[in-house]
């Protein structure tokens, strides 16, 4: 056990020393399974760091084409930027995607205008700070798109979340 003390007797044998008795103090014992019982809280938490819980999505629809924020767009992401300035250790995190309309390359680049979009008006307009706002990689094509102009697949899906570790951390 990590951090027991312990006496060992031994005898010279076989190229090296046999043990012929061990033994530690009971009152140690007691002491180094507390110090163990206490760290696995904390490894539970280290083992959390970089896993992060959503609180709050937010799907912000497009126009074919364009990377405009709708008015509806930019109601949902003030809703999720109040409740990121009420939520401690946040961060957002988004990626940007189009229907299968058109060719592979502007899409890509469609899906990191609307992401960059997205970051910007949260930053600027919500008042969210740059370091909490991940506009990520646009994603192209939406796995959910289908074939041709579907609406449901120009969006960008923000997620507001936390890292499980800090949380954590600060639930004691």
């Amino acid at each position: 056990m990590p951090g027991l003390p312990v006496s060992i007797e031994a005898v010279p044998g076989d190229g090296g020393l046999t043990a012929t008795e061990i033994s530690f103090k009971s009152e140690d014992f007691k002491v180094a399974q507390q110090v163990e019982a206490g760290l696995a809280p904390t490894t539970a938490r280290m083992n959390d760091f970089g896993k992060y819980d959503a609180l709050a999505t937010a799907e912000v629809l497009f126009d074919s084409g364009s990377a405009t924020i709708s008015a509806a767009g930019k109601a949902d992401l003030d809703a999720l930027a109040a409740k990121a300035k009420e939520t401690a250790d946040y961060q957002v995190v988004m990626q940007g995607f189009t229907d299968s309309t058109g060719n592979v390359a502007a899409n890509q680049r469609l899906s990191e205008r609307r992401a960059k979009a997205v970051a910007d008006y949260l930053q600027q307009q919500s008042g969210l700070g740059p370091g909490r706002v991940h506009a990520g990689d646009g994603m192209g094509i939406a796995p959910d798109a289908g074939n041709g102009n579907n609406a449901n697949a120009r969006k960008v899906v923000v997620k507001l979340v936390v890292d499980k570790g800090v949380q954590a951390g600060k639930a004691k």
